[in-house]
């Protein structure tokens, strides 16, 4: 039987979050350092010293959702592309300090009617990533590129294929593809054109308007062949519940124990 992480989503963590998480018995995957409050000089030190101390209590699999708010990596500006360098270093910093091997980031698109622009925002984000392929294999860390508002998965997947770096997957998130795009795409053919290269799945759900991150038998995700889909890959990726409340996050995490027969 193929191995199944199930993780749950929270913006911070505390001494109550951790014993939550372990008496669930699922790993975590923590918001707070993708914050921009959050990475202020003046207590990120403070901050990252609390978190090491709280994450050697979780019992299971770890992961953290990197910088991204306000991040426009395709831009043709070369002092915002420098932000979004040091945030994404910072990132991968702080992943290092917390010995955490996995880091989802956003490549944010953008749509533009600009002929020719999907090849001229992959060829942009492909330079920018390309960047941090020797830092990221050098500590042993997995960057996942999860999709906003790309309409269908070609987008990441050029990216992924462009780097050809074992340490950059790809992250679907199931609400993303619902309310963010018109194709409305349903989940089972992301993950078929993903297919190997997907490495993490963000599991919610919305009703096609607001990213609600809901349970995911809620709202209008269409779920209809999913998990078969997903079955079909070499390795299962990792699942993170990313909802809003605990409810939520508990039955997100009941109904894929029932799913995966665990």
């Amino acid at each position: 039987m193929k191995e199944i992480k199930i993780l749950v989503s929270v913006e911070n963590l505390t001494e109550e979050t951790v014993e939550w998480i372990n008496n669930l018995n699922v790993g975590v995957e923590f918001d707070f350092f993708s914050i921009p409050e959050n990475l202020h000089v003046s207590n990120l030190d403070n901050s990252i010293k609390k978190y090491s101390e709280l994450l050697k209590k979780v019992k299971n699999k770890i992961t953290m959702h990197g910088a991204f708010s306000d991040l426009n990596i395709s831009a043709r500006e070369p002092m915002i592309v420098d932000v979004c360098k040091f945030r994404i270093s910072q990132s991968i910093e702080i992943a290092e300090k917390l010995n955490i091997h996995d880091i989802v980031f956003h490549p944010n698109y953008f749509h533009s009617n600009r002929n020719g622009y999907k090849d001229f925002w992959t060829k942009l984000q492909t330079d920018f990533w390309a960047n941090f392929v020797k830092t990221i294999e050098n500590k042993n860390i997995t960057i996942y590129l999860e999709n906003t508002r790309e309409e269908n998965a070609s987008y990441i997947s050029s990216i992924i294929e462009r780097v050809d770096s074992k340490y950059i997957k790809a992250c679907y998130d199931t609400g993303h593809s619902n309310c963010f795009t018109n194709s409305k795409i349903k989940p089972s053919e992301w993950v078929k054109s993903y297919n190997n290269k997907l490495g993490l799945i963000h599991l919610h759900s919305n009703y096609g308007i607001v990213d609600d991150h809901t349970f995911f038998r809620n709202g209008t995700v269409d779920f209809t062949d999913f998990f078969e889909q997903l079955s079909y890959l070499q390795q299962l990726p990792i699942i993170v519940a990313e909802v809003k409340t605990k409810e939520n996050a508990e039955l997100s995490v009941a109904e894929l124990r029932k799913i995966f027969s665990i």
